[in-house]
């Protein structure tokens, strides 16, 4: 399933003729198998920001609270400035607040002052990908500034688009079919950078027969990545070491390289920290 079959099964099924009230099946079938909570009734996040970009940044799921992500759909509905008067209307409004997102919470006309933590991480860890078509002017020390050119500029996917606070992989094979809609809108454009912020990655692209069902192979790199240690401010060594891993991708005939990078989330990885881990996975792509 393509990512805009999805987005549009998904948004019809919580449309519901116009109510508003309907339940994401997609999401009902996976409820405990990710997450005890997952959101069935809330607002999902398949993407944000450029479809056609050159970096693409891939992460678990949405990860928030799935009663509130349920309780919060008029809020979503109204900051993604989604038209709801029809289905087809609901479906292409969400598509394009989702790839203008950036503009919607930090442009000159948003009440939002701060950047959300998890974003200024992105920014921070792609501060040194100048390369990758996200920072028109280097990067800014403007933090806000940063944070909207990673949000416009890159593309970011959900390997499950529905929102949870937690993430345990209990039924392995449910999850191939999402991975496919990844490899499908990935491999849809030319990419530079692609990115899979989890371990969960590794695992689920080891298994050979599976990814082969989809019609995919991945190789990992046969060489043993080095564990840096993260350097404080004060210079001495932080308890975290961080990794990264190099892979490469065939699906439908073409082969992309792409990076697992599984220190991205780990508690603690913040700030300096997280520019330190964006360089060294930077470096390591590149050799």
């Amino acid at each position: 399933m393509t990512l805009d079959q999805r987005i549009e099964e998904d948004l019809k099924d919580l449309y519901n003729c116009g109510a508003l009230n309907g339940e994401i099946k997609a999401a009902k079938k996976l409820q405990g198998v990710i997450a005890d909570e997952l959101s069935t009734k809330g607002m999902p996040g398949h993407f944000s920001g450029n479809r056609a970009a050159l970096t693409v940044l891939v992460t678990l799921n949405p990860g928030k609270d799935a009663k509130g992500a349920d309780d919060a759909l008029q809020e979503e509905i109204n900051k993604l400035n989604i038209d709801d008067s029809s289905g087809d209307k609901f479906v292409r409004s969400y598509i394009d607040g989702k790839a203008n997102f950036g503009e919607l919470i930090l442009g000159k006309n948003s009440p939002q002052n701060n950047p959300d933590s998890f974003d200024v991480k992105q920014a921070l860890f792609f501060k040194s990908w100048m390369d990758g078509g996200i920072f028109s002017n280097g990067f800014s020390e403007d933090i806000r500034i940063a944070v909207k050119e990673v949000l416009m500029n890159k593309l970011q996917l959900e390997l499950i688009p529905y929102c949870s606070r937690n993430f345990k992989m209990r039924k392995k094979e449910l999850f191939y079919e999402y991975v496919e809609t990844l490899f499908d809108e990935i491999f849809s454009k030319k990419r530079k950078y692609v990115i899979f912020a989890s371990a969960t990655f590794e695992t689920l692209f080891k298994d050979k027969e599976r990814m082969k069902s989809i019609g995919a192979v991945v190789k990992f790199e046969n060489r043993q990545y080095p564990m840096q240690p993260l350097l404080k401010n004060d210079g001495t060594p932080a308890k975290t070491k961080f990794n990264c891993t190099r892979i490469w991708i065939t699906y439908k005939d073409k082969e992309y390289k792409a990076m697992i990078a599984p220190t991205f989330f780990k508690q603690g990885v913040a700030g300096d920290l997280m520019c330190q881990y964006g360089k060294f996975c930077y470096e390591e792509y590149n050799k």
